[in-house]
C-alpha cells in the first residue's frame, strides 16, 4: 500500500495542471477575502454599514472558501483522470498486482491533496484578519471566526474531492464528474431543498448548514452523509477495480 501511495504521489506531484489549480485557487480565494473584508470595515467605519449588502467582515474567507469548491472537484477528478487513457490504464494496471491498492491508494492521496489544500486555502482567507483585527474591534458586525465552521468547510471539500475522484473513476470521464458535481453543489441543491426540506440530508446541505452555522450536526445528518459517500466511493471503487484494462 505505501508503495502504490508513493507512486500516486510522484505522479500527481508530475501534472502541472494540479498545482496550477492549488496556487491559483489558493490566490483567488486569498485575493477575494482580502478585498470582501477590506471593503467592509471600510463601509463600516465610514457608517456606510447598508453599502456591505448585510455581509460581515468574517462571511468574507467562508464566502470565498464555499465558492472554491471547483478546486477539490477538479482535484479529485484530476487524481483518476490522469490514468483514464486506455494505453497509461493498462501500464498502470501491470505495475501493479492489485487494483484495490491503486483505488486505495489514489483515494487516500486524494484525502491527503484536498486537506492539504484545504488548510492552505482556509489560511490564506484569513490573512486579511492579521491586520484588520484591531480595526475590526471598533464594531464591525459578525467578526466571530470560530475555527469549527472552518473545521467543516475543510471537510466538506475533502468529501466532494472523494465524490469527484469516484465518479470519475466509475465513468472514466472528468467531465461528467465535474459538471454534475458543480451544478449541484453551487446552485441546483439550494433551489431543491427550498422546495422539498427532505434534501436537507444531503452531504453539501448538512456541511453547509455546519459550516454556516458552526453547529455539529445531528448524528442521522451525519450518518446519511457517511451512507452516501461510502456508497458512491463503493460503486466507484468496485467498477474501477473489476474493469478490463482494455
Amino acid at each position: 500500500m505505501t508503495a502504490a501511495i508513493a507512486a500516486e504521489v510522484r505522479k500527481t506531484a508530475s501534472l502541472t495542471t494540479i498545482r496550477q489549480c492549488v496556487l491559483l485557487g489558493l490566490t483567488g480565494i486569498a485575493a477575494v477575502s482580502w478585498f470582501g473584508v477590506l471593503q467592509t470595515i471600510s463601509y463600516t467605519q465610514a457608517g456606510r454599514p447598508e453599502d456591505t449588502g448585510g455581509i460581515a467582515a468574517a462571511d468574507w474567507p467562508l464566502l470565498a472558501l464555499h465558492y472554491g469548491k471547483v478546486i477539490p472537484v477538479l482535484l479529485g477528478a484530476w487524481i483518476f483522470g490522469q490514468d483514464m487513457a486506455t494505453g497509461t490504464r493498462r501500464m498502470m494496471f501491470l505495475a501493479s498486482s492489485s487494483r484495490i491498492r491503486i483505488a486505495c491508494g489514489k483515494m487516500f492521496l486524494a484525502t491527503l491533496l484536498t486537506s492539504a489544500t484545504a488548510l492552505a486555502c482556509s489560511l490564506g482567507a484569513l490573512t486579511p484578519f492579521l491586520g484588520a483585527s484591531e480595526r475590526a474591534a471598533d464594531g464591525v458586525g459578525g467578526f466571530q471566526l470560530s475555527p469549527a465552521r472552518f473545521g467543516w468547510l475543510i471537510g466538506y471539500w475533502v468529501v466532494i474531492a472523494l465524490l469527484s475522484a469516484a465518479i470519475t473513476a466509475a465513468t472514466r470521464n472528468t467531465v461528467i464528474a465535474v459538471a454534475p458535481l458543480l451544478i449541484w453543489t453551487i446552485g441546483l441543491s439550494d433551489l431543491l431543498t427550498n422546495a422539498l426540506p427532505s434534501l436537507k440530508i444531503v452531504f453539501d446541505q448538512v456541511f453547509k448548514t455546519a459550516y454556516q452555522s458552526g453547529f455539529t450536526p445531528s448524528a442521522s445528518e451525519l450518518t446519511a452523509t457517511a451512507i452516501q459517500l461510502i456508497v458512491v466511493m463503493t460503486i466507484g471503487a468496485v467498477i474501477f477495480i473489476r474493469r478490463d484494462c482494455g
